[in-house]
């Protein structure tokens, strides 16, 4: 079972960000459950093939709503390369911000996303980083 947390951009409405990066990769690649941060005014109306949409007001209302999973922070100061890391079976992974958040000085399980360059880029959008990670976890499925 996968959840997904993310954190709204700055830069789009979150009706348009869900629309255009999260909504269909979500199906794609069968997350049980979205959760997004911060709370909006955005009323997302529910279509019966979107994957569940819940906004929560910080990231600790997120992980204690969504207990039973492992979390798994993506950040480019993750422990260890996605290459090498082994996918927890119900994971519950964590994009964006969180570099600036309140996981700074976590503990738990944590990836980074190695460049074309060799670095471990803070370049991608949560949705970039999250469409990379769970592919990896299929494709680690299939070996």
């Amino acid at each position: 079972m996968i959840r997904v947390v993310g954190h709204w951009d700055i830069w789009q409405t979150p009706e348009i960000e869900h629309g255009i990066h999260w909504r269909f990769l979500m199906r794609f690649f069968g997350v049980e459950r979205l959760c997004m941060i911060p709370e909006t005014p955005w009323q997302k109306q529910p279509s019966a093939d979107d994957v569940p949409l819940v906004e929560c007001g910080t990231l600790e209302h997120a992980l204690s709503s969504l207990e039973g999973y492992t979390p798994v922070v993506v950040d480019e100061n993750g422990t260890t390369d996605l290459d090498a890391f082994v996918h927890p079976a119900d994971a519950l992974y964590v994009f964006g911000c969180t570099g600036k958040s309140a996981l700074v000085g976590w503990t738990g399980a944590s990836i980074h996303i190695q460049s074309a360059v060799g670095e471990a880029a803070p370049l991608l959008q949560p949705a970039q980083a999250c469409a990379l990670v769970l592919y990896d976890r299929l494709r680690k499925s299939w070996q």
